[in-house]
């Protein structure tokens, strides 16, 4: 098994995607409610949060998760991240509480919140989330990898069976050659 470095994940896009992809969005969840007791009040019990919120749980200035944003912008809309305005921000503006002065909001999805502890460098929450993550990770792939060897050798076993049911057939073609060829050898010498 390969061990990747929480620095990997913070150097690597390939990296993080390969780490993210192994996560559900419920275990994504699962590890952010695991490495700070502020899990509910960030999510508000609806799976997104907001920038500020973001940076109150990595406890960073918004301005570091805004250029962490604008520099991995492809990375985080693919995990869910986006801004919204116009109705969809009136929709969520009261499940939020959010101030009627914004003209947009950055909303952060679970995966999105993971991916943004891979990118932060400084900030003690983040190394936890990475460290979470890569010990998650690395209970998932041993199970895999038991999964992997359980099925390879159910696969040489059914080989086997087959190579075997071949060798019956042709013994049986055999013998039933050995059969027609006694019974012609006995017709013959009477």
């Amino acid at each position: 098994m390969t061990m990747i470095s929480d620095s990997v994940l913070m150097e690597s896009a390939s990296a993080r995607s390969h780490q993210l992809a192994q996560i559900k969005s419920q275990q994504a969840t699962e590890i952010l409610s695991k490495i700070k007791s502020l899990y509910f009040a960030l999510w508000k019990g609806e799976g997104i949060a907001t920038t500020e919120e973001m940076g109150q749980f990595y406890e960073v200035e918004v301005a570091t998760i805004r250029k962490v944003y604008h520099r991995h912008k492809d990375e985080l809309a693919q995990d869910g991240v986006k801004t919204i305005r116009g109705k969809s921000l009136r929709d969520v503006r009261d499940i939020l509480s959010l101030s009627s002065k914004q003209s947009n909001i950055m909303l952060w999805t679970p995966r999105g919140a993971l991916r943004l502890g891979m990118l932060l460098r400084d900030s003690e929450v983040a190394k936890a989330v990475r460290t979470s993550l890569l010990n998650t990770v690395e209970k998932v792939i041993p199970a895999q990898n038991l999964e992997i060897e359980r099925l390879k050798l159910e696969n040489q076993n059914l080989n086997l069976k087959l190579e075997v049911a071949k060798a019956q057939q042709q013994t049986a073609i055999a013998q039933e050659r050995l059969l027609a060829a006694s019974s012609a050898f006995c017709l013959s010498n009477y």
